[in-house]
């Protein structure tokens, strides 16, 4: 919004005799004058207009007054009916369905409502979504929301939600037309991305999956809602959910637990002063544990740079993973935030939230994988904040391409099957693939042992073909020329592109086209070090190290058109 005195200075330079004579092109008509297009300010209510009323300012500039925020109606403002046609049993237009997808606007079998929306066949390997822009209300002038959501599917990975560029993941329950079920109001935080202005919703499958291009499987989406949230239901932006890990003596506060053989998961220490613990009394093979909380990630706009600053201590030389996103279970490994080693002291982490998670509410969870020394192990979390870093890169389209957060650990990296592997990210002239008189650093991984997993999981938003090209993701790595493990690239899920990576001895140029169906959506990319094909566990000496730099995505020629 413009400053009286701005207004006043457009107005007086715009000349007058503009409300007799038609405005020149790029200019509009404001009490009288001609004024710039992007100059016209928000009309000024006074006195102002009642937030927690769910009131904003309207009306014109010659006659503002205080209206309900998008999405209220009535006198009082109260929530309204959002989307239009939830039920999809209206038939019209107000959902979007461009590819791969359908409404069916009468049939009677869905569980609430006559309607559904249909996601075909082959939006798993092709993609394609049903979607609607909705107004929204600014964040201030509204309730806490939830997406309330029925819906069902088989044969794809999961079901994705998204607002605008937040996108969450619903589980499907079952895996052929014969015994998938119907998930009936499933409730869903809304995050700092679906408030403020035009927000698109959309329904899709996760992921492009691992028996692309075979094709199969469906999506079916019964009603999509926006509701109130209830008291205490969701966090706000910039919240976590009992960050401070306190004991609150009962089971009211959720962080969620989960165990498996001997293993705890538990709330240690006086009541105000604990924290959250997973471990176990003599590491038995199979002792597995996590701990989840939820975190509302707000978006740079509201929050500059977002962190997650974690307090904890462990057990020497004994790793700990950690997940974000929707938490599948201690054996999932399918959005790691980072590996937390053991060293016996107090530590304090940070981990720059990447693009993905901004304006989302993610879960956060702790997790003890078995096969662990056969003594008493744990991990102990006293205290999880969102604050602002700005050693945190401002890019959009991934975390940090040129890996300039070199005092921080890498965010998205994971390390399974031996303590021989680490990460870490270095600003070293020397060794860097340009020379800067500031450089901006590299990613090393390093192994001493052919047993280690480390895993580099990006996640990148894949943007529009144009004259260019298709959508491409490329990457600058440096691998030795006989490495003793394979070193390999994974476009999407499990989706093994081109095989190994070969080493030149030097830094080199790799490459891959990403599927111009998922643009403005975000794409799996990892890049794996050891795992299956590795030979048996033997020592690596000297210690191996693999680089990699400056993560670009663009759009190139190279790329073929790919669905």
């Amino acid at each position: 919004m413009k400053s009286a005195l701005s207004l006043v200075f457009l107005l007086a330079f715009a000349g007058t005799g503009c409300a007799t004579v038609p405005c020149a092109s790029g200019f509009v008509e404001a009490l009288g004058l001609c004024v710039a297009e992007d100059q016209v300010p928000d009309p000024t209510c006074t006195p102002g207009c009642i937030a927690s009323a769910h009131e904003i300012c309207g009306g014109t500039l010659a006659e503002p007054e205080c209206v309900c925020a998008p999405g209220y109606e009535g006198v009082p403002c109260e929530w309204g009916t959002v989307p239009n046609d939830p039920g999809f049993s209206e038939g019209g237009d107000a959902w979007v369905s461009p590819i791969n997808a359908r409404i069916v606007p009468s049939d009677p079998s869905p569980p609430v409502d006559p309607g559904f929306a249909e996601l075909d066949g082959i939006v798993n390997c092709e993609g394609g979504v049903i979607s609607q822009l909705v107004d929204m209300p600014p964040i201030e002038a509204a309730d806490p929301f939830v997406a309330e959501v029925t819906y069902r599917g088989f044969g794809v990975n999961d079901v994705a939600f998204g607002f605008n560029r937040a996108w969450t993941r619903l589980p499907v329950m079952g895996t052929s037309a014969d015994d998938y079920q119907w998930i009936e109001r499933a409730r869903i935080c809304l995050g700092d991305a679906a408030y403020g202005g035009p927000v698109l919703f959309q329904f899709a499958a996760s992921e492009r999956g691992s028996a692309c291009p075979i094709q199969g499987g469906r999506i079916e989406v019964d009603r999509f809602s926006v509701e109130l949230a209830e008291p205490g239901e969701c966090p706000l932006p910039g919240e976590v959910v009992n960050g401070e890990a306190d004991d609150p003596g009962d089971e009211s506060i959720p962080w969620i637990r989960e165990t498996q053989g001997d293993a705890v998961a538990d709330y240690v220490g006086e009541q105000g002063l604990s924290a959250v613990r997973i471990g176990s009394p003599d590491s038995a093979f199979g002792d597995a544990a996590s701990m989840q909380t939820v975190v509302s990630v707000p978006l740079p706009s509201t929050l500059p740079s977002p962190a997650l600053r974690i307090a904890w201590r462990a057990t020497s030389d004994v790793f700990f993973q950690m997940e974000i996103g929707t938490f599948g279970g201690i054996f999932s490994t399918d959005r790691p935030l980072g590996t937390l080693r053991g060293t016996g002291a107090d530590e304090v982490s940070t981990y720059c939230l990447a693009p993905w998670t901004h304006g989302n509410v993610i879960d956060l969870a702790f997790v003890m994988l078995g096969n662990l020394p056969g003594a008493a192990v744990e991990l102990l979390v006293d205290s999880v904040q969102v604050v602002t870093d700005l050693r945190c890169s401002d890019a959009t389209e991934n975390l940090d391409p040129t890996f300039a957060a070199a005092s921080l650990p890498r965010t998205g990296t994971i390390s399974l099957g031996s303590t021989a592997g680490t990460f870490r990210v270095v600003a070293d002239s020397e060794r860097a693939r340009t020379v800067e008189e500031e450089p901006t650093g590299f990613l090393e991984i390093t192994y001493s042992s052919t047993a280690v997993q480390n895993i580099v999981d990006e996640w990148v938003l894949v943007p529009e073909p144009d004259d260019n090209g298709d959508p491409r993701v490329s990457f600058w790595a440096n691998i030795p020329l006989q490495p003793s493990i394979p070193i390999r690239r994974f476009i999407g899920l499990v989706q093994d592109e081109e095989g190994d990576l070969f080493g030149a001895g030097d830094w080199g140029f790799y490459e891959a086209c990403l599927p111009r169906t998922w643009a403005g959506r975000w794409y799996r990319v990892q890049v794996q070090v050891g795992g299956v094909g590795s030979p048996p566990e033997t020592e690596v000496s000297p210690i191996e190290r693999i680089l990699i730099d400056d993560i670009t995505v663009d759009t190139n020629a190279s790329c073929v058109v790919d669905p």
